[in-house]
């Protein structure tokens, strides 16, 4: 029960599918990182927000 309010129950069913789903995203998000960098190659993602400019091209 949220606080020891007297809430009713469509309320209280709402919040403790919110708080479910919360933790399993959670619990997802945690394993992820923990497995990232497995099996993929070594190369590194380009920092965002950093413009590369283009080569001029020589003729």
């Amino acid at each position: 029960m949220l606080g020891g309010f007297a809430v009713p129950r469509r309320i209280q069913s709402q919040y403790d599918h919110l708080e479910q789903e919360y933790r399993q995203t959670c619990i997802g998000a945690l394993r992820s990182n923990n497995t990232r960098g497995c099996g993929k190659s070594g190369r590194s993602q380009p920092a965002i927000g950093l413009r590369q400019t283009p080569k001029a091209r020589m003729a």
